[in-house]
């Protein structure tokens, strides 16, 4: 196992002191704007289908999960034609 450098240890100590020192508020807020942009988030799909606001609000969750189904099944597919892809190299160099 590898030893993290000191100024390693000290940056994710200051970071966790930090983290320590701030209400459950102060989290939520601190985490907002990364929760925004990760396609898991349903915030993040609702933006993408209605960027203007125009949509109602059962609506947008409605075509927001369906975008954000589709996104997983698209990143399943890819993952699934990269494992054949590494198997059959592993295959040819067998």
């Amino acid at each position: 196992m590898e030893q993290d450098k000191p100024a390693t240890i000290l940056a994710r100590h200051a970071a966790q002191r930090r983290w320590d020192d701030l209400t459950p508020e102060q989290r939520t807020e601190a985490t907002a704007a990364a929760c925004a942009r990760n396609p898991s988030s349903l915030s993040y799909w609702a933006l993408k289908v209605d960027p203007d606001g125009v949509l109602d609000e059962d609506e947008r969750d409605r075509q927001a999960r369906e975008k954000r189904r589709t996104y997983c099944r698209e990143m399943a597919l890819a993952r699934e034609a990269r494992r054949r892809e590494q198997k059959g190299a592993g295959d040819a160099a067998a």
